[in-house]
């Protein structure tokens, strides 16, 4: 259930299951929803778990658990009307949106136009908040961390401890 705003287009009727009607039944004194990300599901970083799983699936199942909303991961299409078209399709919201930021490796200023820029489909598909997690010089993403990705890939009892 998006919370209604001036720029924020309404949520469309959505045909809620019975978990989505029983969270929502515990929430609504709170005017609250209940959304939850990818993953459980999926995972950007770490693709050995779960980049076989579309994200239909994840929406599909995160409302059939009671989840009224998601979050946008990096699976979702980037045109807002693709987007608008799966969260209908699945029977859930648009809750939040996920943005890997870069400030490690960028200025403020150009991490803040690409953040704006990356808001606005979300936005445009009823969420109201964007989470930033800082992805900037992550180990994979820097060639001089390449001894530390090799240390962490080895067994603890054959690391040598410096």
């Amino acid at each position: 259930m998006s919370m209604p705003h001036e720029s924020v287009p309404e949520t469309p009727v959505r045909r809620w299951q019975k978990n989505q009607v029983a969270t929502r039944k515990l929430l609504a004194p709170y005017r609250l929803c209940l959304g939850i990300n990818p993953l459980g599901w999926t995972n950007g970083v770490i693709t050995e778990f779960g980049d076989d799983t579309p994200v239909e699936t994840f929406i599909a199942e995160a409302a059939a658990c009671g989840y009224e909303g998601v979050e946008m991961g990096g699976k979702f299409p980037t045109e807002p009307a693709a987007v608008g078209r799966l969260i209908a399709e699945g029977n859930a919201d648009l809750v939040s949106g996920w943005y890997s930021g870069r400030l490690g490796e960028l200025s403020v200023a150009e991490e803040l136009d690409n953040v704006a820029n990356h808001g606005r489909l979300p936005a445009e598909n009823g969420a109201r908040v964007l989470f930033y997690g800082e992805t900037g010089l992550m180990p994979g993403d820097d060639p001089s961390l390449s001894e530390f990705r090799l240390r962490c890939a080895q067994p603890a009892d054959t690391r040598s401890h410096r």
